[in-house]
């Protein structure tokens, strides 16, 4: 016989009285009592009520599966202040990845451009304090491989960005001017999966984006899986005029005018997987592979009307055509494990291989009207292995007292195999200096930094970081080394105004350095393509706008004493910061164009070369706001604001007057920007600009530059059609402006080389989906 179904004693009555009279019988006080009356669909099994986890006896509660062993997280507001104190510390600015979301920009140059605390030069480079040569930038903490620029990274790789205006033990011995650190996303950032793809283009080019990050947990396991990929391609219209005169007291004589056209492209591919695997409660381990592809291609056509004295009849037509194409490819395996030894301390070792393979070709047709032409080719292949291994550990004794301490050992090692020809016949240079070159680097840097809350209202941090160094280049029959060993102390202290910490105060003391790069310590010249050397050595004269560049082996680090003083103000919305920063620097490098005796030009040649000028000092201040102004219609809501002001000095002992201060360091730079969204629409606008002046600069005794002043103006608009689609309208250099330099070369009496470069500046627009599945 069939069984029939059991039926519901509570079905048959439907009184709403009754019905709440039974569901008492199962809300107990305490556990599950109801806090309201439950509608009658909940009590007769339709759904739980809210407030009420009673459920009928006919419903039996089903067995959830067993979760699997999760690592311990806590989250407390001692850690949370913690923090926050660590940050106000050091002077830490941290971008975090909700403001990366809401910023709209793809790169991180572009979205450090609109940080009010980050400044920008007149040639476009960003920084801080003005001194973007200053300006140490890492990720994750150490120095970013080489042939990646950090600041062209895609920022769906980027968890947060962390500026400090100083130095910090942690960071190494370097950042004069500061440190930008990049940390990319790990296996343990939260996420979910989402897409974007962008296009944008002006009168000159056109370019392309396409991003995707994924996060992968399946049921039951322990372990996370989160993949990131990037891509992009750029394509450019390069135009540019360039004029070449003898400037005198008396005259004023036209020497060669060139006009360029060309073309640049590039396209790039940017994969990382994070596998995540926390062993136990107190033992996480931690892979990271990535692989980055990139490839790029020039183009170039240059004209030249070259005189060479009075202009006449005499003229000669100069034709160059230069083609070259480049590619990288980069693959790195970082492996970290995580111990938590106590519940106050940490352990983390971290072991980074990396492996990286360059080629670049190129081919050079140069052609005179009265003479034969000249054809250049070359080849450059180079293979670079490192390894870099990092031991930190952390810890506290007390919730007033914070230590941390590390070592990181730098091994890399770079193989280039040059093939040069002209006129089918080997490079002279390669004749002199031979076909290879290899260059070692090895490091170790150690640091300690200790941390004291000194009551309700102090903090104090100390800090030391050392560095031993070793560089050794093999050039052919060339070669150079060097050593170096250098210490940086810091110290920070910290004051709340009042007890709430609305009105702070911060003093930071610290000895930093600035090293040389490899391409400043290499003795292989880079002849000048003007002043092209015969087939077979010795090469002949040139003149000093047509120079080589030699590097220098016998370089050594700039050293800087610096102080930042800062007052914090926070009112609701409104936070207002004031900082001045002082600096001084010995061994500061820069460049000397000077007539030598060459082993590839015996009679003598121009060459141009990095060298320790001395002394310098620099001071500055800077004022920042942002806040919100109250919106003065209901259908918007309030105005976010942002601006900052920046004001900075420098002189270099050395050289005279009247522009002898630091490179690209501008004596002001403005910042605006403003962003607002609308409530009944599901838009929002935000608009930014920025403005630095033109600038002169002595790089040497007989040499000065000059760039154009800058102007930059953005907008941007979005519409949200849902939490899970966005369209963003964005549009750039809205005002355009062409960019312009200058060199000036003295010569030898009062006359002086002058050249002009400009370059068309255009508007550019670009549309951008967001999704979220």
């Amino acid at each position: 016989m069939r069984a029939q179904p059991r039926a519901n004693p509570y079905q048959s009555r439907t009184g709403a009285a009754h019905l709440r009279q039974r569901a008492a019988l199962y809300c107990r006080p305490g556990k599950n009592t109801i806090t309201s009356p439950c509608p009658l669909e909940a009590l007769q099994g339709c759904s739980p009520c809210t407030g009420c986890s009673w459920r009928p006896p006919w419903r039996k509660r089903k067995r959830s599966a067993p979760r699997p062993d999760l690592p311990k997280v806590e989250v407390n507001g001692r850690a949370e202040d913690a923090a926050e104190r660590r940050d106000v510390l050091a002077g830490k600015r941290v971008i975090g990845r909700k403001a990366i979301e809401a910023s709209g920009q793809t790169q991180v140059q572009e979205l450090l451009k609109q940080e009010p605390g980050v400044t920008v030069s007149g040639s476009g480079r960003v920084g801080l304090l003005g001194l973007p040569g200053y300006t140490q930038i890492l990720i994750n903490g150490a120095p970013p491989p080489a042939g990646r620029p950090p600041l062209e990274m895609d920022l769906v790789h980027v968890e947060r960005i962390e500026i400090v205006k100083g130095s910090l033990a942690e960071f190494g011995p370097y950042g004069v001017a500061g440190t930008i650190n990049v940390v990319t996303r790990s296996g343990l950032s939260s996420g979910q999966e989402s897409w974007r793809v962008g296009a944008g283009g002006s009168r000159v080019g056109a370019d392309m984006n396409l991003a995707a990050s994924q996060t992968l947990r399946p049921h039951g396991a322990t372990w996370r899986l989160a993949n990131r990929l990037s891509l992009s391609r750029r394509q450019t219209d390069v135009m540019q005029t360039e004029a070449l005169s003898r400037e005198s007291p008396a005259a004023s004589q036209r020497l060669q005018q060139t006009q360029e056209r060309g073309m640049d492209s590039s396209g790039s591919l940017s994969a990382a997987s994070t596998w995540s695997w926390p062993r136990s409660d107190s033992e996480r381990w931690e892979a990271a592979p990535s692989i980055f592809l990139m490839q790029t291609g020039l183009a170039r056509h240059r004209r030249s009307d070259a005189t060479l004295g009075d202009p006449g009849p005499g003229s000669r037509l100069v034709t160059s055509r230069t083609d070259a194409s480049g590619r990288l490819q980069m693959l790195e395996m970082p492996v970290k494990w995580h111990r938590t030894l106590a519940s106050d301390q940490e352990l983390d070792l971290e072991l980074v291989p990396t492996r990286m393979r360059t080629e670049r070709r190129s081919r050079r047709t140069d052609a005179w009207d009265d003479a034969p032409p000249m054809l250049r080719t070359g080849t450059e292949q180079t293979r670079r292995h490192q390894l870099r291994a990092k031991l930190d550990w952390s810890g506290s004794w007390t919730d007033a007292h914070e230590f941390k301490a590390g070592a990181t050992w730098f091994q890399w090692q770079e193989h280039q195999a040059l093939d040069q020809e002209q006129d089918g016949q080997t490079d002279p240079t390669l004749a002199l200096f031979g076909p290879e070159r290899e260059v070692r680097n090895q490091s170790l840097t150690a640091f300690v930094q200790d941390e004291w809350t000194l009551g309700p209202r102090w903090a104090l941090n100390l800090g030391l970081s050392h560095e031993q160094r070793r560089w050794q280049q093999l050039d052919g029959r060339l070669s150079s080394q060097s050593r170096s060993a250098i210490s940086s102390p810091s110290a920070h202290l910290a004051w709340k105004l009042d007890a709430q910490g609305a009105q702070r105060l911060r003093l930071s003391l610290a000895r930093s350095f600035n090293t040389p790069e490899s391409h400043q310590l290499t003795a292989r010249p880079q002849l000048n393509p003007l002043a092209p050397c015969p087939a077979h050595l010795p090469c002949g004269p040139n003149s000093p706008d047509t120079a080589d560049n030699v590097g220098n082996p016998a370089l050594r680090p700039e050293v800087a004493e610096g102080a930042n003083l800062s007052f914090d103000s926070t009112n609701g919305d409104q936070r207002w910061t004031l900082e001045a920063f002082g600096r001084r620097l010995h061994e500061v490098i820069g460049q000397e164009l000077l007539l030598l005796q060459t082993p590839w030009a015996p009679e003598g040649r121009y060459v141009q070369r990095p060298i320790n000028l001395g002394e310098a000092w620099t001071y500055g201040l800077s004022i920042e706001a942002r806040g919100k102004l109250a919106a003065g219609s209901p259908a918007v809501q309030p105005l976010e604001w942002r601006g900052v002001l920046n004001l900075a000095r420098s002189r270099l002992k050395t050289l005279s007057g009247p522009d002898n201060h630091l490179a690209e360091q501008s004596p002001w730079s403005l910042k605006l920007g403003l962003r607002q969204k609308l409530k009944q629409q599901p838009l929002e606008w935000s608009v930014d600009a920025s403005w630095t002046p033109g600038l002169w600069t002595q790089t040497g005794e007989n040499r000065r530059l000059f760039v154009s002043r800058r102007e930059e103006l953005g907008a941007s608009l979005a519409w949200t059609f849902s939490p899970k689609l966005r369209l963003r309208l964005q549009a750039s250099n809205l005002r355009p402006r062409d960019a312009r330099s200058e060199e000036w070369l003295q010569e030898d009496g009062p006359a002086s080389l002058r050249r002009q470069v400009r370059r068309p500046g255009f508007a550019r627009l670009g549309l951008q989906l967001e999704l979220k599945p």
